[in-house]
């Protein structure tokens, strides 16, 4: 081979590039073990299993020694490698706890909507949204981490497929979820609202005697907006429960009423 060539054989091994590196590995933690400490105060000491699992989370943070420490949970979960790891609810405060040490996470997300959030309730709790099929999953890649709800559809609002909330940022992905089959982000979410709607409806009367006052003015700005043409009704239903609240009541209907004139 001629002297070019050998120099263009070297020039090329020169340029050889390297593969391109492995994409991050996404790990996923399943929950194993979960324990919390009574809150109501007298309410009772912790089991001897929520002591083991609470103890070295919530005892170093004092919670135990006040006369009324706010709700502290722990959840234990366990990657496919055998590592563990403690996820801790202080109120509304979450911390992630490795062998890194500890992490503040989030446990509220605004990005999931009105609608979403009073399906979901607490998004955090177990099963999500009161699915006794429902699942939560932790996935962790790097330096991101994620909740992933699974739902079955036997819930509140039928929710079904799966919900992303994102542990370092407010960001909730539903491409995923589904309502009665409808993908939420179409027709899923106002089949979700129209579902909600009735729910408040059908219990409005029932549960007004225990409402507090904000409550009760939240009930009332939603059956106001609601276009039911029962609403009226429902109202008179609530003043013949509550004479003393007639006011409001009366004041929730000329609302009503105004976003419906006559015909």
């Amino acid at each position: 081979m001629n002297p070019s060539g050998l120099a263009l054989l070297a020039s090329l091994a020169a340029c050889k590039t390297e593969p391109p590196p492995a994409p991050p590995q996404l790990t996923t933690w399943h929950l194993v073990g979960q324990a919390s400490v009574p809150e109501l105060p007298g309410a009772g000491l912790p089991t001897s299993e929520e002591k083991r699992l609470l103890g070295p989370v919530c005892r170093d943070a004092g919670l135990l020694l006040r006369a009324t420490p706010p709700p502290c949970s722990a959840e234990r979960w366990r990657a496919e490698d055998g590592r563990e790891i403690v996820v801790l609810r202080v109120g509304d405060q979450s911390i992630l706890r490795d062998e890194r040490g500890d992490h503040p996470i989030r446990s509220r997300w605004t990005s999931l909507g009105t609608i979403l959030a009073s399906c979901t309730s607490d998004p955090l709790s177990l099963p999500p949204a009161s699915d006794p099929r429902g699942v939560r999953i932790l996935q962790r890649q790097e330096s991101t981490a994620a909740w992933i709800l699974t739902f079955s559809g036997d819930n509140a609002c039928g929710l079904g497929g799966s919900l992303l909330l994102r542990l370092d940022k407010d960001e909730a992905d539903a491409r995923h979820l589904t309502v009665d089959g409808l993908p939420w982000q179409d027709a899923g979410r106002q089949a979700a609202e129209r579902m909600l709607r009735q729910r408040v409806r059908e219990q409005a009367v029932a549960l007004w005697p225990a409402l507090e006052p904000p409550d009760r003015i939240r009930l009332l700005h939603g059956l106001s907006e609601d276009p039911d043409p029962g609403i009226p009704d429902l109202l008179d239903a609530l003043t013949r429960t509550d004479p003393a609240s007639a006011a409001v009541i009366k004041n929730a209907r000329a609302r009503w009423e105004a976003a419906r004139p006559p015909h």
